[in-house]
């Protein structure tokens, strides 16, 4: 004999127990309101209790005898229902003898997920549409079936990094990535802290020559993982690439034609820079876009007419208001580029003489105002010009250059890249001495 749990507290299902206690007052709203007199926890009872009511309801409900009779819907079911005994039917309700049922029904083209409880000999029926939510399952079976006809690799990963599935062509291009998953040699680097705090991941790997974009996306209980071959695309950044390395040695020798200063010097001093990029931890990309982009840092001097520029003694003050102007020139050539090496190498070259006090040129910038990579540079490009020998001057001893740097941090130069400058100076020494001034023989005429 089925029966009925009228507790509030009991682990009954708490909508069944709304709807038998409704039932048990036989939709009495009189007595409903009566309630209200009693407890705060009898009053948020019959609030809900009232919020259930069938008519109120914006939601089919009906309710069945154990044959098959509707003996009541509402009118939310009435708008949506046929006939009641194939709603029966399709309820799978006939001769079932649990308390509880729960079935999807197909109605004028909607889907309803239909919830029945048992009840005082009656079937309760609550129906609630899925219509998208069908839909979207629909959909997640088809682009399954789509995973398996994409040429591109597609595997799903579950939130231990196995693999739940993949398709054919990830089979054939990452051999064993079923059983490796995130092991295997071509994703061991994708398990990122993107991936970690459930945010996709995107990264350029390269397995056994064929370069790959992959992209990890989250999924309800783990990753699809998408790879597609770039190889071509690659390949294209690398011409351009070299393409662009060309242009900045081409503009790096333009500037050391016109001026006094050696390929040494440009080599070093660029040097410098990527080491000490490298000793404050700004990354490999980083550290090998202000090398090539620091080379271009005295582009401007091309700017600035011969008389000054190879003068071998000292300028007056004002051919040197001439010479300072190199700055401003470089930084207005390499204006306007789209491209983050050369809007580096423009940074350089326009701020790389500006001061951490905001007394220097062109723009009397001062602290962070400065570009990272010219408060670099500036540091760098005033030790190897303070150790070369040109024609209006002589080297100075190491020592000597290295205490100017020091006296300068805090003034000059920014005290953070001076500590790193040291802290890097055993390799720029070696450096130094394997790359020695040549002074060029327009120079030496």
């Amino acid at each position: 004999m089925r029966d009925i749990c009228i507790d509030y507290q009991s682990p009954c299902n708490k909508s069944e127990f709304f709807m038998k206690m409704t039932w048990r007052l036989g939709f009495d709203l009189p007595k409903i309101k009566n309630m209200r007199g009693q407890s705060k926890r009898n009053l948020a009872i019959t609030d809900e209790l009232l919020a259930m009511i069938p008519e109120i309801n914006p939601n089919p409900i009906s309710v069945f005898d154990s044959q098959g009779h509707c003996l009541y819907i509402n009118s939310a079911g009435k708008e949506i229902a046929g006939s009641s005994e194939s709603l029966f039917e399709n309820l799978g309700l006939a001769g079932f003898d649990g308390l509880q049922q729960t079935s999807d029904v197909f109605w004028q083209g909607r889907t309803w997920s239909a919830q029945c409880y048992w009840s005082r000999d009656l079937w309760f029926c609550f129906f609630s549409e899925i219509t998208a939510l069908r839909k979207a399952y629909q959909q997640s079976r088809y682009l399954a079936g789509f995973a398996e006809q994409n040429p591109s690799p597609v595997i799903d990963l579950d939130e231990s990094g196995h693999v739940v599935y993949a398709n054919q062509a990830a089979e054939e291009c990452f051999s064993g990535v079923r059983f490796l998953g995130l092991h295997h040699g071509a994703f061991q680097h994708l398990l990122t802290e993107q991936i970690k705090v459930g945010k996709q991941s995107v990264r350029e790997i390269n397995y056994r020559g064929t370069g790959y974009m992959v992209v990890a996306n989250r999924l309800n209980h783990g990753w699809r993982i998408y790879a597609t071959d770039v190889t071509e695309t690659q390949q294209l950044k690398n011409r351009l690439s070299n393409a662009r390395l060309e242009l900045v040695q081409r503009l790096s020798q333009a500037s050391e034609w016109r001026d006094n200063e050696t390929g040494a010097h440009i080599r070093r001093m660029s040097a410098y820079c990527r080491i000490v990029a490298e000793v404050l931890k700004m990354g490999d990309h980083y550290s090998e876009q202000i090398e090539l982009a620091a080379s271009m840092h005295d582009i401007g001097k091309i700017a600035i007419p011969d008389s000054i520029l190879h003068k071998p003694g000292k300028l007056t003050e004002e051919e040197f208001e001439i010479m300072k102007q190199h700055a401003e020139a470089g930084g207005q050539l390499l204006e306007g580029a789209d491209d983050d090496l050369m809007k580096m190498a423009r940074d350089i070259a326009y701020f790389h003489h500006e001061r951490w006090d905001g007394t220097g040129y062109p723009r009397k910038l001062a602290a962070e105002q400065i570009p990272l990579s010219a408060r670099i540079a500036s540091v760098c490009d005033v030790f190897d010009a303070l150790i070369s020998e040109r024609p209006y001057k002589k080297a100075w001893p190491v020592e000597e250059a290295l205490r100017v740097i020091k006296e300068g941090s805090g003034s000059q130069f920014e005290p953070r890249i001076v500590d790193a400058f040291f802290e890097g100076l055993p390799r720029i020494l070696q450096l130094k001495d394997e790359h020695k001034d040549e002074l060029p023989s327009k120079a030496a005429a």
